[in-house]
């Protein structure tokens, strides 16, 4: 059987393709992008931007591919309730957990036809395990899936579950293998990483020191995480760890206050203003990316200029931003002051020209120094790829796609 996935959303869901491709290899079949006999798309819903991305590239494969078996997993597919009579094209709705058993799925379906679904509660253990990221030159390791913030805007806690961690020893693991096989980035990613380790009476700072300990990984990179990671401690060790890449992708959603209170998030515009201040105090050369929501239920103008004054404060070296999406079966959908889209737009339009403007003063000022650099892709003898600091780097030269040059000021 010739398999084909395709991948929308977060690094979470890029793994878990990655581990579904590793169990259809394994089992004898064969990724063919072009011929495919099965057609999964591992699905977003994050936003309704991101519904509408995951239906379009659903309906786009069964035109290209109208004799292959469909497949809808991923987020949208767990939470969706009405997913079958959405979503006509799919011969198989699959949830999340469901995913570990591909393989059955997928040849039980061969064999009796039809159209089947196969959701169950999200709740597994998060026991995959990959040696290899196909098609990447760095690889990314899910450690934790879920999360229990049930933030005012947020339906992914509905669609991942609680949390679950990975348990230390395998991680541990996973990272030597990935090592082993030539991965000289790994990017630590999961849904709420923040929270690794509470189902076990451990935490983050602890994997991150035996990371450190046994030597295991050439150099580490973080993913989203919750501010509130960013304590005294967390900074004091994180400074000793030359492993760990100086980049943090923060998971703000809000510079004011008022804002982050109504999202129901737990911290403050000035707990990560310290925090910032601190890491750039004892990482030299540390860059900040993260995310940004405008337009959430009751943000007025003021507000909105409150977030724009702290991301001038921040000079995050990358913004993710967000007009705010409504989704059913949360907090925010219910509440009073929505916001109409086309003032949601235009902040949107707002901020992106900003941080746009703050990007490249940031990059310009990087580029003035020496840069470890990873390349990632070449096309027509150009090479790209990111520094320690995840800044971007194009250069013509003799390089290698998954090893780390350095790039002078000169050539930066």
């Amino acid at each position: 059987m010739k398999y084909k996935i395709i991948t929308l959303g977060c690094k979470a869901n890029q793994y878990d393709s990655a581990y579904m491709s590793r169990l259809l290899t394994a089992a004898g079949h064969v990724a063919d992008p072009v011929s495919p006999d099965v057609c999964i798309i591992n699905s977003c819903t994050v936003t309704a931007v991101a519904d509408g991305k995951s239906g379009k590239a659903l309906r786009r494969s069964k035109r290209e591919h109208p004799e292959a078996v469909a497949v809808l997993t991923g987020c949208l597919a767990q939470v969706k309730e009405d997913a079958a009579a959405a979503y006509p094209e799919a011969d198989m709705i699959i949830g999340i957990t469901e995913q570990r058993d591909i393989v059955r799925l997928l040849e039980e379906h061969m064999k009796n036809g039809g159209r089947s679904v196969a959701v169950g509660e999200n709740n597994g253990e998060v026991s995959s395990f990959i040696e290899a990221f196909p098609e990447h030159s760095r690889a990314f390791l899910k450690i934790e899936d879920g999360c229990d913030n049930f933030c005012a805007y947020c339906v992914i806690p509905f669609a991942r579950g609680r949390v679950r961690s990975k348990p230390e020893a395998a991680v541990l693991d996973e990272i030597a293998a990935l090592t082993e096989g030539g991965y000289n980035e790994l990017v630590l990613t999961g849904i709420n990483m923040s929270a690794y380790g509470k189902d076990f009476d451990g935490s983050f700072l602890s994997l991150l020191k035996k990371i450190g300990e046994q030597g295991i990984a050439k150099r580490v990179r973080v993913s989203s995480i919750d501010p509130n990671l960013l304590t005294d401690e967390f900074i004091e060790a994180a400074a000793k760890m030359d492993f760990l890449c100086p980049h943090f992708h923060l998971s703000l959603q809000s510079g004011c206050d008022a804002t982050l209170a109504r999202m129901g998030r737990r911290y403050t515009t000035e707990f990560i203003a310290s925090a910032a201040e601190k890491l750039r105090a004892a990482i030299p050369n540390v860059q900040f990316t993260g995310d940004v929501i405008v337009g959430f239920p009751g943000e007025t103008e003021e507000e909105f200029a409150t977030t724009c004054e702290f991301i001038k404060r921040l000079r995050p070296l990358d913004l993710h931003v967000f007009p705010y999406s409504r989704r059913k079966g949360t907090r925010a959908a219910a509440m009073p002051d929505q916001v109409p889209q086309e003032i949601k737009h235009l902040r949107s339009e707002k901020l992106i020209a900003l941080e746009n403007a703050i990007r490249a003063e940031v990059i310009a000022e990087a580029k003035k120094r020496p840069l470890e650099v990873l390349f990632e892709t070449e096309k027509n003898g150009v090479f790209e790829g990111f520094s320690r600091e995840y800044i971007p780097v194009k250069r013509k030269g003799n390089y290698r796609c998954g090893e780390v040059f350095t790039a002078e000021p000169e050539e930066a």
